[in-house]
């Protein structure tokens, strides 16, 4: 380092000799110097939030399995993934949690969780078009949104936390959106590199500004908590994490929105979603794409149709199907388990996208927001527990849709929130 520093020294001492004796002989005076590099981005306006990590343990062998294990730290129940080979790495790997977060209270292997859409795209859908657009405004109408909203229905004073991929700021969503968290990119700007969940909370709570689209419920507080990467995939202790930051943050959560998924039902979602349960807050979850034979999303489904996905499969969430918009048949990709609440509509849907666009995306991700935005509806004007909410739900929604193994219903946005019990 010293050496470079002398180095430095002499060339700054020889070009600005260089540079006298060039004036002195009339010379042209040397080119400006170069522009300097622009400085790094800064968080996109209206994004705030605080960076979390999630400890991660990685093991150097190839065979390794990836684990996940419940900690109870000093400030609450965690959980961290770690990866082991052999039994004696399972105890290293677990010796070593216990040193720097607390005791390991339970663990078992863990699959890898991910979003639950069928067609990602960047397409911009509005530009100068009509406020709603054609597509967004079908499947508004068929659930009856806009018959909500005349009923003074907007989910104002309601929060729901978007459990996902992140939020981008959005002109149709940055005044709806509180201050969120981040678990994947420590001092990261709590974006969304993935759009993902940007499209989901657009279709929960993009802002009546007659700009752009609008949310089934407008007047919501969307927090966005970061758990997946730009690939759209993440380990169920930091799903898990960020399910109990955001049943534990100081807004108030009523909601909290899962357009994810998972094959295997491991701890720490499972033992999250209950915690946030017992807290009151209503927990809703995509169903999975896996219905259609022909056509199955490996990542999502391995080879079986119908795999059962969690956290949907969990008994105290509301599991969401999708229907085609328009129509009252079931979207080919939706799970039609019986563990599948309700329906709402999944296939094309219009929304906010990353880098102020918009545009279409499918899937059961898609179809839970509506749910998410209709139980908004019902918290705005009836405090109710999450059982009731569901019981609300499925008690309001009166048109049978086909092609699901047991009858499905959809929801009714007016229906649900036009009383309380």
């Amino acid at each position: 380092m010293v050496s470079r520093g002398r180095v430095g020294l002499s060339v700054v001492a020889l070009l600005a000799a260089a540079v006298g004796l060039s004036a002195c002989l009339g010379a042209p005076p040397p080119p400006p110097p170069a522009p300097q590099p622009p400085p790094p981005p800064s968080p996109p306006a209206g994004v705030s939030c605080q960076a979390l990590e999630t400890l991660s343990l990685e093991s150097d062998a190839a065979n390794a399995v990836a684990y996940e294990a419940v900690v109870e730290a000093d400030d609450g129940t965690e959980y961290v993934s770690f990866e082991a080979a052999t039994d004696a790495e399972i105890v290293e790997q677990v010796a070593e949690i216990e040193a720097t977060v607390g005791p390991v209270t339970e663990f078992g292997e863990q699959t890898e969780v991910g979003i639950l859409d069928v067609t990602p795209t960047d397409d911009p859908r509005y530009g100068g078009s009509l406020p709603l657009g054609g597509q967004q405004k079908t499947a508004l109408d068929q659930v009856k949104f806009h018959d909500a909203w005349s009923n003074d229905a907007d989910g104002a004073g309601v929060v729901v936390a978007v459990v996902d991929t992140g939020v981008q700021s959005h002109p149709d969503l940055a005044s709806n959106l509180l201050p969120g968290v981040d678990f994947v990119t420590p001092g990261g700007a709590c974006g969304d590199p993935n759009g993902h969940g940007t499209h989901v909370a657009g279709i929960l709570g993009q802002v009546d500004n007659t700009t752009g689209g609008i949310g089934g419920a407008p007047g919501v507080k969307v927090l966005p908590v970061r758990v997946l990467d730009g690939n759209g995939s993440g380990s169920p202790a930091t799903v898990g994490n960020g399910i109990r930051w955001a049943a534990d943050n100081p807004n108030g959560v009523d909601v909290i929105n899962l357009s994810l998924g998972s094959l295997g039902a491991g701890t720490a979602i499972p033992d999250a979603v209950e915690y946030a349960v017992d807290k009151g807050i209503t927990v809703v979850a995509a169903a999975g794409n896996c219905g259609n034979p022909a056509n199955l999303p490996v990542n999502q489904c391995g080879t079986q149709v119908n795999a059962t996905t969690y956290p949907a499969a969990l008994s105290n969430v509301v599991a969401v199907g999708a229907v085609n918009t328009g129509l009252l048949t079931r979207a080919s990709f939706s799970n039609n388990n019986t563990y599948v609440d309700i329906a709402a509509p999944g296939t094309s849907i219009d929304s906010t996208l990353h880098n102020d666009g918009y545009g279409p995306k499918s899937g059961t991700s898609m179809a839970t927001p509506f749910v998410s935005a209709a139980a908004a509806l019902i918290l705005g004007h009836c405090p109710m527990t999450p059982a009731a909410i569901l019981a609300k739900l499925q008690a309001s929604a009166t048109v049978a849709v086909t092609n699901f193994s047991e009858p499905e219903e959809l929801v009714d946005a007016y229906a649900a929130s036009a009383t309380c019990p």
